[in-house]
């Protein structure tokens, strides 16, 4: 448990913005560290490696790209919820869908 608890923002806020290429994940870190928000949480909402927001298919330059902005800006990135799917009637599927987040 932390002592320190932080205000951030999440890219799914900017999730409209992203996809239609209005802005680009730099920019939304430029934005967060223009703002009171002192970290942004990477709302990953699938492993599509041509998504705006780093995931675990995505090219690591891309990436490192993304992590030198946040670090050059002071905003720290978070990631507090990911895709998934439980809603299966196998028991299987959901042990592998809990074993792959």
């Amino acid at each position: 448990m932390t002592d320190k608890i932080t205000f951030g923002v999440s890219s799914y806020s900017f999730w409209s913005k992203l996809g239609k290429g209005e802005m680009s994940l730099s920019e939304v870190i430029d934005w967060v560290a223009d703002s009171e928000a002192e970290h942004l949480e990477l709302a990953v909402l699938s492993d599509d490696s041509q998504l705006p927001i780093p995931n675990i298919n995505s090219d690591p330059a891309f990436v490192e790209s993304i992590r030198a902005k946040a670090e050059s800006t002071g905003v720290t990135l978070s990631n507090m919820a990911i895709g998934a799917n439980f809603l299966n009637d196998d028991a299987d599927a959901i042990a592998a869908e809990v074993k792959r987040v």
